[in-house]
C-alpha cells in the first residue's frame, strides 16, 4: 500500500505545485536530501475485516503530512476539486478536506508503523547512553 501514497502525494504536488514536486523528487529538502512529506493508507474504521484482506468499505479518511507549508499548499491545490481518488485501483470518493493547524498539535507525539521500521543507529553511546 505505500506506493500508492507516494505517487498520490507526487501527484497532488504535480497539480498544485509542479515546480515543488520535480524539485523534492530530484534533490529531496535540505543537506539530507529527504522528501518531508509523510501520509498513510487509507482507514476504514467500520469496513468488514476478512483475514488475510485489506477491509475497505464506508467511510474513511486518508492522511498527508508535511512540516512544510508549501507542500501542504500544493497539495490543497491539487485536491481542489477533486471528487474521485485512486488508490491503488480502489475508488475513494472525496466527501472533505480537513487541514489540522501545526499549532493545535502538542509538543510530543506517539509515532506508529505498520511495516517495519529499520533503525541506522540507537542514538546512544558506546555504554548505552545519551
Amino acid at each position: 500500500m505505500l506506493k500508492p501514497g507516494r505517487s498520490f502525494a507526487y501527484a497532488l504536488l504535480a497539480r498544485g505545485a509542479p515546480e515543488l514536486g520535480a524539485r523534492l523528487h530530484e534533490k529531496g529538502w535540505g543537506p539530507c536530501g529527504m522528501v518531508p512529506f509523510g501520509y498513510s493508507a487509507p482507514v476504514f474504521p467500520k469496513a468488514r475485516r476478512k483475514r488475510g484482506k485489506y477491509a475497505a468499505g464506508g467511510r474513511g479518511w486518508l492522511e498527508l503530512g508535511s512540516p512544510l507549508p508549501e507542500v501542504i499548499q500544493g497539495w490543497a491545490l491539487g485536491l481542489a476539486g477533486t471528487q474521485t481518488i485512486d488508490w491503488g485501483g480502489v475508488a475513494l470518493h472525496v466527501e472533505g478536506v480537513t487541514a489540522v493547524d501545526a499549532a493545535a498539535l502538542t509538543e510530543r507525539v506517539r509515532l506508529r508503523a505498520s511495516n517495519p521500521v529499520v533503525m541506522k543507529g540507537s542514538g546512544r553511546g558506546p555504554m548505552g547512553s545519551g
